[in-house]
């Protein structure tokens, strides 16, 4: 199989329900291609959120994780997209690409966020993905990777105002970190790295937070009627992160896309909406 559209809808990793919604979205939005087969990973509805051992729905997430794992080792794809769900989606496809490329591969966090954390600083593990990659992270998360990455082999663009904790974590891992929001600097700065490095494969991992929500509206920032959330918004636009992602195409192989935690608010307030109306449960 050459590619392999995976839908994973999670949403247990950030406990917010809304990016079920917005992962089956996604994928839909997303354009088809004939050759390519979608599965999609079971992903649990029970809203029963558990503390475990410090994280949010832990025992769900590993075995959700570990079914994505089982489907991509089952179909061995050459290629693999991820529709999200929160952050943690992205683990399993780099544990996997992880193994087929080791150290000529890689990885493009494009995010808000460094997804370096840990259960110290907070109870969502989507928040930790990037450091169970790295064999940090969560003990039991960071457990089912087998094909670790090294901090070298990640680059980060669009970081916004990371914590103080995140910044300590960071001081630690070597990698590139690109906050221009001028999209010619950050395509001749990946351009540069790629080339220094001699990767032969690319996964670029999208959150839709990295994204200005006064611009896009489908993402956690930009909810209508919720209250401000006491976290940094992305500052990019959608039409730069497409044009970034092209341009590494033009250099090496996009060997994986996950793109997480798609927010589509009106969509979602409209069906909450509808839901109330009992003639369409008739």
């Amino acid at each position: 199989m050459t590619t392999l559209r995976l839908r994973m809808p999670q949403w247990q990793g950030s406990n917010n329900f809304n990016y079920y919604f917005g992962g089956k979205a996604l994928e839909w939005l997303a354009p088809t291609a004939e050759q390519a087969e979608t599965i999609e990973v079971p992903i649990s509805t029970e809203q029963n959120v558990k503390l475990e051992e410090g994280i949010n729905s832990r025992s769900v997430v590993t075995e959700q994780m570990e079914k994505a794992k089982n489907i991509l080792t089952e179909k061995n794809p050459e290629k693999v997209i991820v529709f999200g769900g929160d952050c943690l989606v992205s683990q399993a496809p780099v544990d996997y690409l992880s193994q087929k490329y080791g150290n000529k591969l890689g990885v493009i966090w494009i995010d808000a966020h460094p997804d370096v954390s840990n259960r110290t600083i907070q109870a969502n593990a989507h928040s930790m993905v990037l450091g169970n990659l790295y064999g940090d992270g969560d003990n039991q998360l960071a457990a089912l990777v087998e094909h670790p990455i090294k901090t070298e082999q990640v680059a980060f663009i669009g970081l916004n105002e990371p914590s103080d904790f995140e910044n300590e974590q960071l001081e630690n891992y070597p990698f590139i970190d690109i906050r221009d929001t001028n999209t010619a600097t950050i395509n001749h700065k990946i351009h540069d790295w790629i080339d220094k490095q001699g990767f032969e494969a690319v996964y670029v991992h999208f959150d839709l937070d990295v994204l200005d929500p006064e611009y896009f509206h489908n993402n956690l920032f930009a909810n209508p009627y919720g209250e401000p959330i006491d976290a940094p918004h992305g500052l990019l636009h959608v039409q730069q992160v497409s044009e970034i992602i092209a341009n590494i195409e033009k250099q090496t192989s996009l060997v994986g896309l996950a793109i997480t935690e798609h927010v589509p608010w009106d969509a979602i307030n409209l069906h909450n909406a509808l839901n109330q109306i009992q003639l369409f449960h008739e």
